[in-house]
């Protein structure tokens, strides 16, 4: 059975003229939080045990959702006290996760076929399987390098030679789309302590180690929230709306 991890503890001050100071992934689209869509699409996805990373103001979050009974899923709880960026949010809640699992960035949400791609993980063997969106922000996002069967060659850092080159030959340009589907292994490469972001943490360590990566592609809604600006456009997006209403219960 996978697990889903969903980081949950970014800050939400800048929503403070829309909902007031709250976690970023209860800020309401549709009329329900953000969160909670994640977790109506993971259930349409056969998903049904969710780990929650919390840290700002966790009780908007555990108040709401409780132990998921009333949204039929089972939900654990990892707070931070502090803030330990994705990476070691991710470590603290190593002790939930002896099995494959997806990680979510909370403060988006995805439309593509998570049963096909955890499939394809599978069948292939990854460590790793990184799910893909089309670069809208090329200069300002770290873009994912692979080949025509879909293996990881190399992330990408921003304003790199290595990035501009790709940016310049390159007619299609991807990055991560904020889910990720793991082993369990991975967690053994993050550091115990301190604050760090997953991704430069991880992945370097597993291209130096030959580990499988790959990736899964399918055009799709891709909705972020990261600001008021993302925010607002989600909001007005007929066809985020419709996603929406789809996953809706």
């Amino acid at each position: 059975m996978v697990k889903a991890v969903i980081l949950a503890g970014g800050k939400g001050e800048r929503f403070g003229n829309i909902s007031g100071e709250i976690p970023k992934v209860m800020a309401s689209l549709n009329e329900k939080p953000l969160l909670e869509h994640t977790i109506n699409w993971l259930k349409q996805n056969g998903v049904n045990e969710v780990v929650l990373c919390t840290g700002y103001k966790k009780e908007f979050i555990e108040d709401y959702f409780g132990n998921g009974e009333k949204f039929n899923v089972s939900i654990k709880y990892s707070h931070e006290d502090e803030p330990k960026g994705t990476g070691g949010a991710l470590k603290l809640a190593e002790k939930y996760l002896d099995e494959t699992f997806v990680l979510i960035n909370g403060d988006c949400l995805i439309d593509c076929d998570l049963k096909k791609a955890i499939e394809k993980h599978e069948n292939e063997k990854s460590i790793a399987t990184i799910n893909l969106t089309e670069a809208k922000n090329p200069e300002h996002q770290e873009l994912i390098k692979f080949d025509d069967k879909f293996n990881v060659l190399e992330i990408l850092q921003r304003n790199s030679e290595k990035h501009k080159e790709h940016m310049k030959n390159s007619n299609e340009l991807y990055c991560n789309s904020g889910l990720f589907i793991f082993e369990p292994e991975v967690l053994k490469e993050l550091p115990e302590e301190g604050k760090y972001a997953l991704e430069p943490t991880l992945f370097p360590k597993l291209f130096e180690n030959n580990k499988k990566i790959k990736a899964f592609y399918e055009n799709g809604v891709y909705i972020e929230i990261g600001n008021p600006e993302l925010y607002k456009k989600a909001s007005e997006n007929i066809n985020v709306k419709k996603f929406l209403e789809a996953i809706g219960e």
